[in-house]
């Protein structure tokens, strides 16, 4: 089986009925009000795009004469566009920021402003054909990536049934955070195993899994709760993730997104223009996107952050 890449075109519904925007945009347009001009690019993890593209269409019919643009590549593919090839304003990242990113950014002669975004989780997920995995131990998680080849293989009490394991491609922050808490760092291993299938595309990637008899998969949670419902996600040591428990990290693969950008970037007026739209109307697009928003704690933090760049 081979999986390919294939854009979501799907529109995203504003908050607000599409004629308040349109109306909006053509008075500021008549009146020559706004003056705000450029273009502003959003690269990275696909489990951020949903929020980014919320937040740059509502941000673009206030100002008409700007472009906006979000790329879900990968959050690696999304900081290589922003700080090698200067062609993206800002990456979205769905994993730790590394030793080698920021080395990276030193090379480039860039000065990171890093922002938290939200929080979301990596969950372990399964056909709803599979009756017999509830939960796996971290150790059992491991195996059933790397070394396993059936499903009894975990526990003789399950059937002896080839594991099909899907994986999210080497340029994934979510394969990032995966291979960090369960395999030592080593995202190798998960693309060294035996019958495995990747994909940069974590919606491709769960069609995947709920088509596949004996099928095992991760993705993000944000991603499992808008997928096929013919998923089902497995608890971890016996903890379910949900909102709550990725909140108190009692489920034990939750992680923190982040909008990466620079000093430079920074300093373009339509850029900072949307950040700070995204952080104003924080509550009511990460509210339509299922991703666990920030704490009152971490706002205030992006509020001072923000504070230091003038309107």
């Amino acid at each position: 089986m081979t999986l390919k890449r294939r854009r979501d075109t799907r529109a995203v519904t504003a908050p607000l009925p599409a004629w308040f925007f349109v109306l909006t945009a053509l008075l500021l347009a008549s009146c020559g009000s706004d003056q705000l001009e450029g273009r502003v690019v959003l690269s990275g993890s696909s489990t951020l795009a949903s929020l980014a593209t919320t937040a740059v269409d509502q941000w673009k019919a206030l100002h008409p004469r700007v472009e906006g643009r979000v790329e879900p590549i990968g959050s690696d593919s999304g900081l290589e566009r922003l700080l090698r090839y200067g062609d993206a304003d800002f990456a979205l990242v769905s994993r730790p920021l590394t030793d080698a990113d920021q080395a990276g950014a030193r090379a480039a002669q860039k000065d990171l402003v890093i922002l938290p975004l939200a929080w979301d989780a990596v969950c372990l997920v399964v056909p709803a054909s599979n009756t017999w995995a509830r939960s796996l131990t971290r150790d059992q998680a491991t195996r059933a990536f790397t070394t396993a080849r059936l499903w009894s293989d975990l526990d003789p009490a399950w059937p002896s049934q080839p594991i099909h394991r899907f994986a999210l491609g080497p340029n994934s922050g979510t394969a990032d955070v995966f291979a960090l808490s369960l395999l030592g760092g080593n995202k190798g291993r998960i693309f060294a195993a035996a019958e495995v299938q990747a994909s940069e595309d974590d919606r491709i990637l769960a069609r995947g899994v709920a088509e596949v008899d004996g099928a095992l998969g991760y993705l993000g949670w944000t991603t499992f709760r808008e997928s096929d419902k013919n998923l089902r996600v497995l608890a971890l040591d016996g903890v379910t993730p949900s909102p709550a428990t990725i909140l108190d990290r009692t489920y034990g693969l939750p992680r923190q997104l982040w909008l990466v950008g620079t000093s430079q970037s920074m300093a373009s007026a339509p850029a900072l223009s949307l950040v700070r739209f995204l952080y104003e109307h924080y509550p009511a697009l990460a509210a339509r996107t299922g991703l666990i928003p920030l704490s009152e704690t971490e706002r205030n933090a992006v509020d001072q952050i923000l504070s230091q760049y003038p309107h």
